[in-house]
Parts: C-alpha cells; structure tokens; sequence
C-alpha cells in the first residue's frame, strides 16, 4: 500500500526533504490541506535543512491567514536554501515573504516602522529578479504603491527593480 511506500521511501532517505514533499504533493493532490500542512511541518521539525518543504508550508500558512507563523516558515526556507545549489525559486521565496510581513502587520493593525517598510521593498526588489515578467510584478506594483501612499516612505534608490516596476 501506499502509506508502506511513503514509510520505506522516508526510512531510506532519513535526511531527505523528498519524502516528506512526495506525501505532501499525494494530500495536496486530494485536498487534504490538513494533512498537507502536518507532512511538511514534520519535515521541518525532523530535518536540519528542508527549504522546498518550508515554501510550502509558509504558503499554505499564508493562505490561512497566518501570517506570523509564515512570516516565521519563510525565514526558515531562506536559511536552509542557502547552499550551493538552491532547490527553490528564490523570487517567489521573497515574495512570499514580503507578503507575509505585509499581511501580518495589516492583519494586527500595527503602524510599521520605517525599518519594516524598507525590509518590505528590498524583499519585493529581490523577488523581481526572478518574478520581473510574471503575474506577480502586478501584485508587487500594488502592494508597493499602498505602502507609499500609506507610509511616506519611498522606494530607495538602490532598489532598481522594485523602482523600474512601480515607478
């Protein structure tokens, strides 16, 4: 049965995140978010590095609206994919990020600091290098011009892509 399978396939790949992302992907594809979200959460409780595993989770943390606790699983994946050769898309990963710190502190209703808007942008400008043609340009465009209207603080000019894409 499959639930042997996916036992043998973790047992022979103890310090693997494929395991753990293979059943994840099989309660994903049933829409067992539930289930989805405690596969990936044992990853990463489990294994020194798992960063596929952390992207999804901080996604499917942020889908819930928790957005603290996403904000805290997308930290986790941009220290574990920091190796020679990353697994993940990095673009998205500081999107997701941005998001995250964006929605959680609109979430509690919290002025941000100066620090927190700047941190925003230099996700977002990192994110553009990856995302520049895509649907999320939109996203970011939008964000970004909310955070100026409602904060004051412009986009610094170091931030190239972010500027190139909002102004």
């Amino acid at each position: 049965n499959i639930q042997d399978m996916l036992s043998d396939f973790r047992k022979y790949h103890s310090s693997s995140e494929e395991p753990y992302r293979v059943e994840a992907e099989i309660y994903q594809s049933i829409n067992k978010n539930k289930e989805e979200k405690e596969v990936l959460k044992s990853a990463l409780d489990n294994l020194k590095v798992a960063p596929k595993c952390a992207l999804r989770y901080a996604y499917l943390l942020f889908e819930d609206g928790e957005y603290e606790e996403a904000t805290a699983a997308i930290k986790r994946c941009i220290g574990d994919s920091t190796g020679i050769q990353s697994s993940v898309n990095e673009g998205y990963m500081y999107y997701i990020y941005a998001l995250s710190i964006l929605a959680d502190y609109q979430k509690r209703d919290i002025t941000m600091s100066k620090d927190t808007v700047i941190q925003i942008y230099s996700n977002f400008n990192i994110a553009l290098f990856d995302l520049r043609n895509s649907n999320y340009s939109g996203v970011i465009r939008t964000k970004t011009n909310m955070l100026i209207n409602t904060t004051g603080i412009e986009i610094p000019a170091e931030f190239e892509n972010l500027r190139d894409c909002v102004l």
